[in-house]
């Protein structure tokens, strides 16, 4: 069992207020969760693999993968500030494993134990899913050509969601976009009991 989340060092259009064209925006730190679900399972340690292992601990038996404690902060100034280069991340004992790569896209998976505590913690699978389609509907070139994106939401076993700017007039596309990216955010807020005030973005 496994889902995509975005890559957590972007930040989600999820405000009520318009600035700078774009709905204001807030940091939601996907590793966090990530980290916190490994704690809750008694999680110790993690095998990190990166093209900069200067921060690890123990080395494995590859030069390139490091046995670190399954500790954010500990994990976190080495590897998840590498911006735009492959990571991986995965459980000593196969249980689970993770993977970002340079179109700012992760995957995580594992088995059912891990993925339901994940989950959980997460908001469930309609909040994945929003996360996911609200930072694609923000990237450039989104709205330029919908094949790809059909393929890529295929790939997940996901619908694609509507696009409903997409044969709207060229001078329309950009509002109907906002519009779309506002009301799936306000969805995502309602799952996870978040309000602007409460994201400090009121």
């Amino acid at each position: 069992m496994g889902y995509p989340f975005t890559y957590p060092t972007v930040e989600y259009c999820l405000g009520e207020e318009i600035e700078n064209k774009y709905p204001k925006t807030v940091f939601l730190d996907e590793h966090k969760i990530l980290f916190d679900t490994l704690a809750q399972l008694g999680v110790e340690h993690v095998v990190v693999a990166t093209p900069d292992p200067g921060f690890g601990t123990e080395p494995s038996s590859s030069d390139d993968m490091w046995l670190c404690r399954a500790n954010y902060s500990s994990v976190y100034t080495g590897f998840w500030q590498m911006s735009f280069e492959p990571k991986v991340l995965f459980s000593p004992d196969g249980s689970w494993g993770y993977i970002s790569g340079r179109e700012n896209q992760s995957v995580l998976g594992g088995n059912d134990k891990f993925m339901d505590a994940y989950l959980k913690n997460a908001g469930g699978m309609e909040a994945v899913k929003l996360k996911f389609w609200i930072s694609d509907a923000e990237s450039d070139g989104f709205a330029a050509n919908s094949e790809p994106i059909k393929r890529h939401y295929a790939m997940l076993g996901w619908d694609a969601p509507p696009r409903p700017w997409k044969d709207a007039p060229k001078d329309e596309q950009w509002d109907i976009r906002i519009a779309e990216i506002q009301k799936h955010a306000r969805r995502l807020k309602e799952i996870m009991g978040w309000t602007d005030e409460s994201l400090g973005i009121a």
